[in-house]
């Protein structure tokens, strides 16, 4: 059974209140069959297994990433389940906000896009049928009234292999997104972009963060959790995380988090990160620092986004603008050539 993070997003909330108000695990289950009709069954034969004494964890182990089935087992080990249920209610709502977040990031660019359609479409039709509306003129066309003709000429004449073309681009570019590897690719462009990378750098360790703190709060030491909830980030960050597991063991999480030279993946990990890594140690408390990264990260974030957008989107309408005015500079070429001839 497969659920949409909208749908898991439910689950992980509904249960938490069901288990918070001392519901049983079988009966929250019983309970979840009426509020997701559509996983039913699933949640029917969930409820099956916990009253014939399933854990909890494996009876939702199907439909939990790893990092999350870890956390709800440790939990029910260490009694904290309620607790660990509504840290997974924020964490999910929380990634949901970030995910709208980072969306507004096109905007602008398809600000631009749409745009750059406009103009096209103008000068490729309006323009051109405006222009054979106006009295003719034995004076030479203007180079932009030509390119006008030439332009309409070509989307009338290839306008279905033009739809067919943006279609399949369309279709192209969303199966290239799906690949992991590509993705990636992305993320490793964006970490470069001044502003645009530091935001991203700040959500998406602010959302791994949280889970940390779940983890650990569940009673996972911090280099599990770290095994565990690294996948979580992107793959293009993994490297910077595994240097820190790699040497926690031999010198602690503290000196682990501090960078050993100038090629060390470990010197764009964000301060607060590396910060949490030191006051868990100092203080053998991870969950509580983690949590409040997580927080100062996601906050963070979400200005810088909002100040790339804004910076973004000021540089934008006036590039927009101008193609909009100069998609009629033909027309307007040619009435003051009529009006000129008048005089």
């Amino acid at each position: 059974m497969n659920f949409t993070s909208s749908q898991l997003q439910y689950a992980i909330s509904a249960l938490s209140n069901l288990l918070g108000a001392g519901t049983t695990a079988a009966d929250a289950m019983r309970e979840m069959g009426q509020l997701q009709p559509k996983q039913a069954q699933f949640w029917q034969e969930a409820a099956k297994k916990s009253a014939n004494g399933q854990s909890l964890s494996e009876t939702l182990h199907p439909i939990l990433d790893l990092a999350t089935f870890s956390a709800i087992n440790a939990a029910e080990n260490s009694g904290t389940l309620p607790e660990v249920f509504a840290a997974l209610e924020k964490a999910m709502e929380e990634k949901a906000v970030i995910r709208k977040t980072m969306r507004t990031i096109i905007y602008p660019f398809a600000m631009l896009i749409g745009a750059i359609g406009v103009f096209t479409m103008f000068l490729g039709f309006v323009v051109p049928n405006i222009s054979r509306s106006m009295p003719s003129s034995n004076a030479e066309k203007s180079k932009l009234n030509v390119i006008a003709d030439i332009l309409h000429e070509f989307l009338v004449t290839y306008d279905i292999h033009l739809v067919i073309g943006i279609t399949t681009t369309v279709i192209c570019i969303i199966f290239w997104l799906r690949n992991p590897a590509n993705r990636n690719r992305i993320v490793a462009t964006l970490d470069n972009v001044p502003l645009l990378g530091s935001a991203s750098r700040d959500l998406f360790y602010g959302e791994w963060a949280m889970h940390m703190a779940i983890n650990t709060n569940a009673g996972i030491t911090v280099l599990d959790a770290i095994h565990l909830t690294h996948k979580m980030l992107p793959t293009y960050y993994h490297p910077e995380l595994l240097a820190v597991a790699n040497d926690i063991t031999r010198i602690g999480s503290a000196a682990a988090a501090s960078k050993k030279s100038t090629t060390d993946p470990r010197n764009k990990m964000p301060f607060l990160i590396v910060n949490a890594f030191r006051f868990a140690e100092s203080t053998g408390i991870a969950d509580k620092h983690f949590n409040r990264a997580a927080n100062a990260l996601i906050i963070q974030g979400k200005k810088r986004v909002e100040i790339f957008v804004a910076i973004a989107t000021h540089v934008i309408i006036p590039v927009a603008a101008s193609l909009a005015g100069g998609a009629m500079l033909p027309y307007f070429l040619q009435i003051g050539d009529s009006f000129s001839k008048i005089q």
